[in-house]
């Protein structure tokens, strides 16, 4: 008589819970919680039953089977809970529910199976054998799905804070009760009948009961804790910008997947590296302000990024970490780099040229010339005419090319292209040819213009009359590098600072638009751009490329 006491007041309790509960209502997760501590009320009749009339779980391996299908259950029942109730999954749909049941229904086969082929009682050949191993499997992901929730639970209350404390504890040990249940059986082989049989309905007695008094104690559901680290995650992960979390030693914590793609991040052994190992940051002195954009290799090449820290204080003010932030610049750097030479180009490039032409023009219209010399005269008018158009021309091009809301980029076979502008070119030039044609995911006019305006420059500036110029291309491990020599007077080393400082100022300008070019292309293509001299005289232009295959586009698919 004690034990249909004992079980028709835990089953009772269990379906006064589940009113209390109220599925109707608009609290998180109160469907999978009422099926949970509906479940816990059936085991428990089932449980006080079987001892009522002295039938043992050990004497009858189908109650087991039965017992074992319910305590699964119940801890699926308990894992949709738990994701659903702090957020870390979506609401309780058909297809979550499925995936749960299925899951219940091939533990709770596979373990009869297994059962019917020990038994004699049917022979499943190979499947019986399998059986073996997926039960033991099965039963294992059932268990640890049950432990999983009992970690979310105890991670929203004591990480984020997200729930109060004697609400986390509640359901945590509510949810630990669900999870232990499945081992009364494998007790039930070393125990008695009568004390397995207890240890079970003590153990769903205890878990209703916490449960219940949780609910007395205050709305055991409200409120929902999916506002608090769900909300960080979430924001985290919509940013399209790289976000990366670190410890006070630097040590990567956390990235959102904007960084992991930008960054090419390894998601396994995130917390293995330093920021600096991993994304190329270097932050010497934590508490150092990162004043200026920095460069850093990418999964799209060498970009351009302003960083921002926000410091993150621990217990006592102490410093815990920080929250760094990275905003690619690089093309807001090319536009305001643009404007410069474009002010430039108007201040005087097109405003000297057209004085000159006006100054040519002005003897011409008067008659004060002879034939001979008006010609001359308008011979460099037309001469100063067309190097405002071609210059037109090449700005106008060149602009189609690097403003482009995305590359265009496709296999680049670098000698076909370096081969084919130098076809054009009036003067002596040569290409050094490797053993194996160096190619690269790249865009192709955007690379026939960097080998057309270097091979144009050095020709055009060359102060020999039969200029040379060499054009190498070789293979490195990340992409390619494109070589260009010449003998003429090299670039000043003015120029040089200038370009690869970025900025122009009225005092501090260069003389043309064609190594400007050559920047913005390089950039945008994500490589690197370097100077040297030629022995005996003349210029080293060196052009690093990568290799664009794992490069994500502006829609943030990879190209």
């Amino acid at each position: 008589m004690a034990w249909l006491l004992a079980g028709v007041a835990i089953l009772g309790g269990s379906l006064t819970l589940s009113v209390a509960l109220d599925p109707t209502r608009s609290r998180p997760a109160t469907v999978a919680l009422s099926v949970l501590v509906v479940l816990l009320g059936a085991i428990a009749g089932v449980l006080a039953l079987l001892a009522a009339n002295v039938g043992g779980i050990r004497a009858d391996p189908t109650v087991q089977l039965a017992l074992l299908g319910g305590y699964a259950f119940a801890s699926l029942c308990w894992i949709a809970f738990a994701t659903e109730y702090t957020g870390t999954a979506p609401t309780t749909t058909r297809r979550w529910v499925g995936a749960l049941a299925l899951l219940g229904v091939l533990a709770v086969g596979s373990s009869a199976i297994t059962w019917l082929h020990d038994a004699g009682r049917r022979d499943f050949g190979v499947l019986g054998t399998v059986s073996y191993l997926s039960s033991s499997v099965l039963q294992i992901a059932v268990f640890a799905l049950g432990l999983l929730g009992v970690v979310l639970l105890a991670r929203s209350t004591l990480r984020y804070d997200d729930l109060p404390a004697w609400r986390g504890a509640t359901l945590s040990l509510g949810g630990l009760g669900v999870a232990l249940l499945p081992f009364t059986i494998p007790l039930g082989q070393q125990l008695s009948t009568t004390a397995t049989l207890a240890i079970g309905l003590g153990q769903v007695g205890v878990t209703v009961g916490v449960l219940g008094l949780g609910e007395l104690r205050g709305e055991l559901l409200a409120p929902a804790p999916a506002a608090g680290h769900l909300a960080r995650e979430t924001v985290l992960a919509a940013l399209d910008h790289p976000v990366v979390v670190t410890d006070h030693r630097q040590r990567v914590l956390d990235a959102n997947r904007s960084a992991t793609r930008t960054f090419d991040l390894p998601r396994s052994n995130l917390r293995r590296g330093t920021l600096s190992e991993l994304t190329g940051l270097d932050v010497d002195d934590p508490d150092r302000t990162i004043a200026t954009p920095v460069t850093l290799r990418t999964t799209g090449g060498r970009r351009q990024f302003e960083v921002r820290r926000t410091d993150i204080d621990g217990d006592e003010g102490r410093p815990a970490g920080a929250v760094y932030l990275f905003q690619d610049v690089t093309d807001r750097r090319t536009r305001e780099q643009q404007l410069q030479v474009l002010n430039r180009v108007l201040r005087h490039t097109l405003r000297n040229d057209l004085d000159a032409i006006r100054g040519f023009a002005e003897p011409v219209r008067e008659g004060a010339l002879d034939r001979d010399v008006a010609v001359e005269q308008l011979d460099r008018i037309e001469g100063l005419a067309t190097d405002l158009v071609d210059l037109a021309e090449t700005v106008e091009h060149s602009g189609r090319l690097l403003t482009a809301e995305q590359l265009d980029p496709a296999d680049c076979d670098l000698e076909a292209i370096a081969g084919s502008v130098l076809e054009a070119v009036d003067a002596d030039v040569s290409l050094t040819r490797s053993q194996s044609a160096p190619v690269v995911h790249s865009d192709p006019e955007i690379v026939r213009l960097v080998v057309a305006e270097l091979v144009e420059n050095a020709v055009e500036h060359s102060d020999r009359d039969s200029p040379t110029v060499s054009v190498a291309v070789t293979g490195t491990a990340d992409g390619a590098t494109l070589t260009v020599r010449d003998d003429g007077p090299g670039i000043p080393e003015y120029e040089q600072r200038i370009l690869l400082g970025g900025e122009e100022t009225p005092a501090a300008h260069g003389s043309g638009v064609g190594l400007w070019l050559v920047h913005w292309a390089v950039t945008r293509l994500g490589g690197r751009l370097e100077f040297g001299d030629n022995d005996p005289r003349g210029t080293v232009v060196t052009v690093s490329l990568p290799d664009l295959s794992d490069a994500p586009d502006a829609s943030g698919e990879y190209v």
